[in-house]
């Protein structure tokens, strides 16, 4: 398939399988299982393939997927993309830091946790 928008036919069929990718039964599984421990989200992170294939999940032709444990990203730059889709899990929570004083001066500090996925097009490079 050729890297361009000329064929919207030919994306939306990539597109389409990327979604049923996503959101098939063994997908969801699988990245459910790498919430669980931290090792299994550094193994995503290190090789989705091979993370997937673990869980029995084949990756379709068409498609790269690309692990992240950080937010999902912001809009799209100004590069064209027939499609990303992206999905994250984020639990925000407040930390409490206090310094070494007497008596102690502390702040509140809000920090976030995600981790997740993106599903591209095969031979797009990787949004940052």
């Amino acid at each position: 398939m050729k890297r361009t928008p000329s064929n919207p036919e030919e994306w939306e069929v990539v597109r389409d399988r990327a979604e049923k990718f996503a959101t098939a039964t063994k997908t969801v599984r699988a990245v459910q299982s790498a919430l669980t421990a931290p090792e299994q989200i550094r193994a995503a992170i290190k090789d989705p393939v091979r993370f997937l294939a673990s869980h029995g999940v084949k990756i379709p032709p068409s498609l790269e997927v690309e692990f992240a444990d950080g937010e999902p990203r912001t809009l799209p730059g100004p590069e064209w993309f027939p499609f990303v889709l992206e999905f994250f899990n984020c639990r925000t929570y407040w930390v409490r830091k206090c310094d070494n004083q007497a008596p102690p001066l502390c702040k509140w500090s809000e920090e976030s946790v995600c981790f997740g996925f993106r599903i591209y097009p095969r031979g797009f490079p990787r949004l940052g």
